[in-house]
């Protein structure tokens, strides 16, 4: 081949690998707006908790659960299903869900449904 074909080639390569590049980066953005689902645990567990930056509650009885959006450069959050609790324990984690909640972060609970693990990007750890 010559080197205009040669170089129309490339191009058309250079040009494929960039359009799957953008495909993927605009999968990873959506992740990062619609957040981390829960599965089912977003049906059967009372509360969800996050455990990580000081604690963050995420469902409360009563509530859709509001996904998970672990920041860049927080690492691995691990959610955590709650039920059987006393809503007394929660009293202080007030607001729109998520809502900072210290208890989510220092207490250990008895009555877990399971957690799921995500980091930035709805990336499973």
């Amino acid at each position: 081949p010559g080197t205009i074909e040669m170089a129309a080639r490339f191009f058309l390569l250079l040009l494929g690998t960039l359009l799957v590049s953008c495909e993927h980066q605009e999968e990873f953005q959506k992740l990062d707006v619609d957040g981390c689902g829960f599965g089912s645990m977003s049906n059967t567990a009372d509360y969800i908790c996050d455990a990580a930056n000081g604690g963050w509650l995420h469902k409360r009885p009563g509530s859709e659960a509001a996904p998970g959006t672990p920041p860049p450069g927080t690492g691995c959050h691990t959610y955590t299903g709650i039920t059987n609790e006393p809503s007394s324990t929660f009293s202080s984690c007030t607001g729109t869900l998520p809502a900072q909640c210290q208890v989510c972060a220092t207490k250990t609970f008895s009555h877990t449904l399971g957690s799921v693990r995500y980091k930035v990007g709805c990336q499973k750890c």
